[in-house]
């Protein structure tokens, strides 16, 4: 059987390899954040987590054709 994470583990894992993406693009930047810069950085990483869950979704569909 195969062994399955919850959705919040997997929620959890999402957010830490799109936090982990958001940060290599904006490595280039050295600079103290502001609250605007908090704000801005979330929504980066809750962008990132959606396209991620997209591809996600698409791969499952494309899977649940296949079969």
């Amino acid at each position: 059987m195969k062994n399955r994470i919850s959705p919040k583990e997997r929620l959890a894992q999402l957010r830490s390899e799109a936090e982990a993406r958001e940060q290599r693009l904006d490595a280039g930047t050295s600079r103290l954040p502001s609250a605007q810069d908090a704000l801005v950085h979330d929504l980066q990483v809750h962008q990132l987590e959606l396209e991620m869950q997209n591809e996600q979704l698409f791969t499952t569909q494309e899977l649940l054709h296949e079969s």
